[in-house]
């Protein structure tokens, strides 16, 4: 038994406790109240040994605290898919075995937004690493595009990195950010803040390794997703995304990490591959919105994706010729 007051609740065979409404996570930067501080450490030491994780909307915090009701069970079906997103998931089959393909085929649309910035920018690095490269196959794309640059991609997944056979133009290593050792042109970051526990600090992390950024964050916050709510638990079950963000939210979460934004494009990929029939149709409102009013139909109905060029600081008369005068709206097809 918890001797402090924790309203908690089961789900399979794990335990979720309710923490306090003001207390904060580690990466927050509003200060302290007393009061709330109090609680939360008095709980805190309740809680020691039991696993906890971090989630956000961008808009406020929320801790899991999560604790085996049984030794070696092992949670099924949804709940348990829940609870199970961390390092461990991509290592263990829990993400292969809802996404077998490892989004290989998405691998050429997200490359062609890369190359399609890089380009409108007449920017060429001479070096790309890419954090959370899955199989490689964005990597693949670029060296088929750029001659003579050294491509370097990261992974935490073992499986993810073995799954296809790369060209000698590109270098898959398991690890993390930790082990980048390197200094790089460019770091790519596509689809991966929203999966780690402490975006915060992940993000901060990268800082060290390259001198320009590029990030693809999945937009599920719109008012379609929260009213109906079941597309945010699809994200969380299926592919493991433990935060949700608006254009603005994903923005300002750069700029907290200490990023600066050099350009931003909303995207509308209705084109990819791994699209699910349901979701081809309810793009069909959503492709008129984007034309119409493009941040308003992300904002309302959902299903668009953003890509951030980013750096640390002013890089002088550089900068300013990369910086966009205003929002892109794009979306490409394919013939």
């Amino acid at each position: 038994m918890i001797s402090c007051q924790i309203r908690g609740r089961t789900v399979g065979h794990r335990t979720l406790v309710d923490l306090p409404s003001l207390t904060m996570s580690p990466a927050s930067l509003r200060p302290p109240v007393p009061p709330a501080a109090a609680e939360w450490e008095q709980r805190l030491r309740a809680l020691a040994g039991w696993r906890r994780i971090w989630t956000s909307c961008s808009v406020w915090d929320t801790a899991i605290f999560v604790k085996a009701s049984g030794a070696g069970q092992r949670p099924s079906g949804e709940s348990g898919m829940l609870l199970m997103n961390g390092l461990s998931m991509y290592n263990d089959g829990h993400y292969s075995s809802k996404n077998p393909g490892w989004h290989e085929n998405d691998a050429p649309w997200k490359a062609a937004q890369v190359l399609s910035m890089l380009g409108d920018r007449n920017f060429r690095p001479e070096s790309i690493v890419d954090i959370g490269c899955g199989t490689g196959g964005v990597l693949e794309v670029i060296a088929g595009a750029l001659d003579g640059i050294r491509l370097v991609g990261y992974d935490p997944s073992s499986q993810a990195i073995g799954m296809v056979e790369r060209s000698d133009r590109v270098e898959l290593r398991v690890g993390t950010p930790k082990d980048v050792h390197e200094h790089y042109d460019l770091l790519l970051s596509l689809d991966v803040f929203e999966h780690v526990e402490d975006y915060i600090g992940f993000l901060r992390s990268l800082r060290p390794i390259a001198d320009w950024f590029m990030f693809h964050i999945p937009l599920d916050v719109s008012a379609q997703s929260v009213i109906r709510e079941r597309p945010l638990l699809a994200a969380r079950s299926t592919v493991g995304h433990l935060h949700y963000f608006t254009r603005r939210t994903a923005l300002a979460s750069l700029e907290t990490a200490g990023f600066e934004i050099v350009c931003d494009r909303l995207l509308f990929p209705n084109d990819m591959p791994s699209r699910q029939i349901k979701t081809r149709i309810a793009n069909i409102p959503r492709d008129l919105g984007r034309h119409l009013r493009p941040q308003l139909s992300a904002r309302i109905l959902g299903g668009s994706t953003l890509l951030v060029l980013a750096s640390l600081q002013t890089h002088g008369s550089f900068l300013a010729s990369l910086k966009c005068p205003e929002l892109i709206i794009h979306s490409q097809h394919r013939a």
